[in-house]
């Protein structure tokens, strides 16, 4: 909703309340995360937004960030330039497509990368 804020997740659940259900365990690491999918002005025509949620990967201590993604949000879709373009399905078509801005009266703008968010809130080992 504000666009000056749209690298940090809504919400405000951090690790330990996303991970309090997922025992640490030997050779893994935790990874809370917060898949935001936008707001309903910014979604594709004719499709709403899954609702935000939180999630807890458990991962092998050299997983990256997408690895703690795939783990719990599948399926992802990637572009032919690596750009994830879905999470968990959302949007079912498109990459990196143009949202509005609100300042243009109604006209696209470029959307700064995919249209869904995944944020890391902590790790451990």
């Amino acid at each position: 909703q504000d666009s000056s804020q749209a690298a940090k997740p809504r919400g405000t659940a951090g690790f330990a309340a996303i991970c309090a259900d997922t025992p640490a365990k030997g050779g893994s690491k935790r990874v809370a995360l917060v898949v935001d999918f936008g707001t309903a002005a910014d979604a594709p025509d004719g499709s709403t937004p899954p609702p935000a949620r939180t999630a807890c990967a458990r991962v092998g201590t050299d997983a990256s960030a997408s690895e703690a993604l795939a783990a719990v949000a599948k399926p992802l879709r990637y572009n032919s330039a690596a750009l994830l373009c879905a999470i968990d399905g959302y949007p079912k078509k498109g990459c990196g497509e143009q949202v509005s801005d609100g300042g243009d009266g109604g006209k696209k703008t470029p959307a700064p990368s995919g249209t869904a968010i995944a944020s890391t809130a902590a790790a451990d080992n």
